[in-house]
Formats: structure tokens, sequence, C-alpha cells
């Protein structure tokens, strides 16, 4: 089924992202608060309510807070969730879920849900990125971002012929590793939307598809907009998937960073601890963040005790012996940002979010696979 290519206006952003693995932190964060919810096992009465999705809250008395509370499973039957997006005026915790090419809405109120978007019949191939603000509702494939009209005081679904084709093009026509297109909203006017793309492979021959872009909302006119004409925000972010602003509207970036490096000079058996996972701040718009070419060590003392290296920048081995990319070429802040702060190689960062009041930031690590010593599986702080 088509997409209606009429264009429409757009309000202020107001509301937050946050992806689903990130969905930990916000229980144990709830909880931890004292925030309560009642427990239903019922239903929605409402015409979209969607029986396949089993809504009972079920603590997990194996995992305790700080202050004794369990966290709590809220919801099971969704097959490949992706991204929650919380929306505030309804109390709805919104569910992009890629095996029904749905998004679903749970109240917190009773746990009740129903379908809000059924893309299903569309073709579309929704993967990841789903955002929402007073107008519009949001979510990508790998190549496009969508747009829809969005009532947030509906019980309603969306219609889903009603979508546009967005932005256009982002993965310049070859698919790749990594599928997912993050989409934030900025929190500030003017109104942007951020799209972050992946790299194609482990390591690419250039940062091409290793970019964070954003486009002013506004400008759309009604035909899609190429991904190459967005605003450059980040150049070199591997796979900057956890993306999202701290409550003093600072953008920030947890990326994934390649696998199976080789380094015998620096240290034997690198790859277990590097590339350390990077997180940035992006103060300035265009800088440049090092891959494919260079990349932030781990331990390499081999040791339990802190490397007074890890977090520096070196060249990856098949770039460094052309003369150009060499580690004091990576060194030099205008090749390649050093990372405002790091996780363990290969935990991948999924999705960050902030406490709203103490503007903590909160890591979804979806957990390494290629390290004899596991690491990730946890949601940090």
């Amino acid at each position: 089924m088509p997409l209606d290519t009429t264009p429409r206006l757009r309000k202020r952003t107001v509301v937050a992202l946050a992806a689903v693995s990130i969905i930990i932190a916000v229980l144990v964060v709830g909880l931890g608060a004292g925030l309560h919810h009642r427990h239903s096992s019922s239903p929605s009465s409402a015409s979209n309510a969607n029986p396949s999705i089993d809504a009972v809250a079920t603590p997990y008395l194996s995992l305790v807070t700080s202050n004794g509370s369990h966290p709590e499973l809220i919801a099971s039957g969704l097959s490949g969730v992706r991204t929650l997006v919380y929306d505030f005026s309804p109390n709805l915790l919104l569910a992009l879920v890629k095996g029904t090419q749905q998004v679903v809405g749970i109240a917190v109120q009773d746990l009740s849900v129903r379908t809000v978007l059924d893309a299903s019949a569309l073709g579309l191939r929704l993967t990841h990125g789903l955002a929402i603000d007073d107008e519009y509702l949001y979510a990508s494939s790998s190549s496009n971002v969508y747009r829809w009209p969005y009532n947030r005081t509906a019980s309603s679904a969306v219609q889903s012929n009603a979508g546009v084709v967005l932005i256009t093009n982002i993965n310049n026509g070859t698919e790749g590793q990594h599928f997912t297109r993050t989409l934030v909203l900025s929190p500030s006017s003017p109104a942007y939307l951020f799209v972050q793309v992946g790299s194609r492979t482990n390591v690419d021959p250039d940062s091409s598809r290793a970019r964070i872009r954003r486009f002013l909302l506004g400008s759309y006119n009604g035909t899609a907009i190429d991904y190459s004409e967005g605003q450059l925000v980040a150049d070199g972010i591997r796979n900057g998937v956890a993306m999202g602003f701290s409550n003093d509207i600072a953008l920030w970036v947890a990326g994934n960073g390649p696998d199976n490096v080789d380094r015998p000079d620096v240290v034997a058996n690198m790859v277990q601890d590097s590339p350390v996972e990077p997180v940035y701040r992006i103060d300035q718009l265009g800088l440049r963040y090092g891959y494919p070419f260079c990349f932030a060590a781990g331990n390499t003392s081999m040791t339990f005790a802190t490397a007074p290296n890890v977090g520096m920048m070196y060249a990856w081995p098949t770039f460094m012996n052309d003369t150009v990319h060499t580690d004091g070429f990576c060194r030099n802040g205008l090749n390649a940002v050093p990372p405002q702060a790091y996780m363990p190689a290969h935990s991948a960062p999924l999705a960050l979010g902030f406490n709203p009041i103490s503007n903590d930031m909160l890591v979804a690590l979806h957990g390494s696979w290629d390290r004899t010593v596991p690491a990730g599986y946890s949601v940090v702080r």
C-alpha cells in the first residue's frame, strides 16, 4: 500500500526516545523512586486491543534494587521488540515490534495493551527507530524514515495509509551488518530529527556509513529528503545506536566498536579488551571521531590494574601502514575526537537515557560475544 506524500506541519518536540534495551533501567529507576502501578491481566476493551500480548506484571525476585524492590516483566508475546518510547500525555509506553511490524501501546496504569500502528501490510520493513512529538509518529527501516499523523489523546489506531516517506536513502542503496537507524527528536527549538547510520561491515573503507545527521523538520515540502542532505552532526562513530539528550540538552552517543583488532606491537590478544565502547558528548557539529581509521584502546596491561593508556587512540591495523593513518594521526583531535567516557570492549551499548532528576546517564548493554570473559548484559550508570 503506497504512502501518502501530502506535506504536513509539525509542532515542537516534547517527548523523549528510549530503546527497548533500556526497559530494565526504566523499571529499576521507577521502582527505586517509589513509583507504583496497578497489576492487571485484563486486556483493554478498546476495538484495537491486542489480545496476543500478555500484559501481567511479574516481579523478578532474583533481581533486587538498592532499596529492596524488584523489577517487573510488564509484557510478553512481543516478537522482536526493538524500541520503547514513553508518551507522557496518555501515560502510554509505545513499543516498536519488529516481528509483527506494529507499534503497540502499553498503558502504564493498568498494563492494558492496544495496537497504535499496524504497518504489517505496507512492506516497510521497520527495524528499530521510533519517536513521537505533538503531531507525528516516526519510525525507521534500514533505508527510510516514515511519519504518520499521531493524535496523543485518541484511543483509535493511527491510520497506516496516512504516512509519508520523510527521509530516504539512509543506507545509500546497500544493506549491511547494521540495520538500526536510531531516531531522536531535539527537545528544544528549532525542532530537528537526528538520524544515525551504522557501518556496513566490521571495518569499512571509509566513514560514509558511520554518521549522524540532523534534519530540520519544517523543511519537509512533500518530497522525501535524501539522507545525504541532512546536516552532518558527527562523522566516524561506527554504530552510534545509543543516542539521547541529557537534561541540559546535550546530545550524547555511545558507539559500538569493531571486532577482531590485532595489534601485536601493542599487546598480544588485544581483542580481549579493545576497542573500548566509546561515549561522546557532541558539543560541536561535524567533528570526526575516527572510524574506520582509528580506535580507542582498552586495558593493554592484561592485568586487573588500570592501564594508563585506556582510551588512547590507535590506528586500525589495516590502515596503519598507509603512511597517513598512523597512531600519531589518530592522536590528533582534528582527526579523531577521543571519547569522554568508555565501557568494556564488545559490551555493545544499545540505548541510553538520563535520569530526569539527577541527570545520571543510564546505558543498556547488549553484551559481548567475542571475548573470553563476557562483558555487558547489564544496565550501567
